[in-house]
């Protein structure tokens, strides 16, 4: 129900199908991550625990590409926990 009220928050925004379709890949992927727990209450280390898990070695990321990922699904992660809280 949450994802659906997102998706409705982006799309009313004026937000780009595929921005939206980015954010709803990561979300739903943070959503899997915390298993049959809700959204509402998730403590703060969650996200991070999440975050970290995507991150690759050096040894197969050499040019630490997973990084910028990182940082793409921490924007994604922020901007879903702003939007429900709308």
């Amino acid at each position: 129900m949450l994802l659906s009220e997102f998706y409705e928050h982006m799309n009313a925004n004026g937000v780009s199908e595929s921005h939206q379709n980015n954010n709803l890949k990561v979300i739903i992927a943070f959503a899997r991550h915390l298993g049959p727990s809700s959204f509402i209450g998730v403590n703060t280390s969650e996200p991070i625990n999440f975050l970290n898990s995507r991150l690759k070695s050096i040894e197969d990321d050499i040019d630490r590409k997973c990084l910028t990922a990182w940082n793409n699904y921490l924007g994604s992660i922020k901007y879903f926990m702003m939007a429900i809280q709308l």
